[in-house]
């Protein structure tokens, strides 16, 4: 939480609130805070560097660039592990939970994730006009719903998993009894579903209870001003395609499942007496 939230709180006390941004006020807040070193802030609140701020503010971007590569890389690494190990259990083709002998990687998965990710791209950049601040938008938005969705299914699973097994040995327990797990699943799983509907539908909510405002206002935010139907296109299409391929994946792994489910369970050998100590 400290991770996420002083670096959050940090831009949102050195930006003007027109520009905080999920996009890029993260570079925002560190060229205006360079200017101590070298240049100035304009009357519309955007920051110009010049001699030494101008070097750190490229030290920064490059850094930026480089940890941006790096949180990408092991998202992808764990996504991939992840998928080949489901597959392999009969979540999805046998074939994609091939692990390199050589390198203990999944290769399978990590080629599909590839051809995945780049038809993806081409598709995203044809909708967007090859637009980057249009497209980085689009993706933003996408990689974000695709998690708070699955947040949908995890949080809810505290409380059944408390009725369905409530005797299991676990790590850690939520406290507060069946009350504290109701607590901790319903409060983070509506906030996930507000999360995900705003990311989905930008505006949602605009004018409601009495507020004021005007929802093209979020997309023009998202470089998408009065292009409702193109920016969803850049959401629902890309999620319908991942549901389908999700469903397609569970019938190819039936077989898998099946086979797992008729393996005998060799029978445990138990010794009359048991003091007796094995050579």
């Amino acid at each position: 939480m400290l991770a996420y939230g002083i670096p959050i709180l940090a831009i949102l006390v050195v930006l003007p609130a027109s520009q905080v941004s999920g996009l890029t006020g993260f570079l925002d807040a560190v060229k205006a805070t360079f200017t101590v070193y070298g240049g100035h802030i304009a009357s519309d609140g955007s920051a110009t560097l010049t001699g030494a701020g101008l070097i750190l503010g490229r030290i920064a971007a490059i850094v930026f660039i480089f940890a941006l590569a790096s949180a990408g890389t092991t998202w992808i690494m764990g996504s991939d592990r992840t998928e080949a190990v489901a597959a392999d259990d009969g979540g999805g083709p046998r074939v994609l939970g091939r692990f390199s002998a050589r390198f203990g990687t999944p290769v399978a998965m990590n080629l599909l994730s590839g051809l995945v990710a780049t038809v993806l791209m081409i598709a995203a950049f044809q909708i967007t006009g090859a637009d980057s601040s249009r497209y980085f938008a689009a993706v933003l938005g996408l990689t974000i719903s695709t998690t708070t969705i699955s947040y949908l299914f995890i949080f809810p699973a505290l409380v059944k998993l408390r009725y369905s097994r409530p005797d299991v040995e676990r790590p850690y327990r939520v406290p507060g009894g069946v009350a504290g797990a109701w607590i901790c699943s319903v409060v983070p799983t509506f906030w996930a579903l507000l999360a995900t509907v705003a990311l989905i539908w930008p505006g949602f909510g605009v004018n409601w209870f009495g507020g004021g405002g005007n929802p093209n206002d979020n997309l023009a935010a998202l470089s998408f001003s009065h292009q409702r139907l193109q920016y969803e296109l850049t959401q629902i299409v890309p999620l319908a395609v991942i549901v389908g391929v999700g469903v397609v994946f569970y019938l190819l792994g039936g077989k898998t499942r099946r086979e797992t489910a008729a393996e005998p369970v060799a029978p445990v050998y138990v010794p009359a007496d048991h003091h007796e100590t094995a050579p």
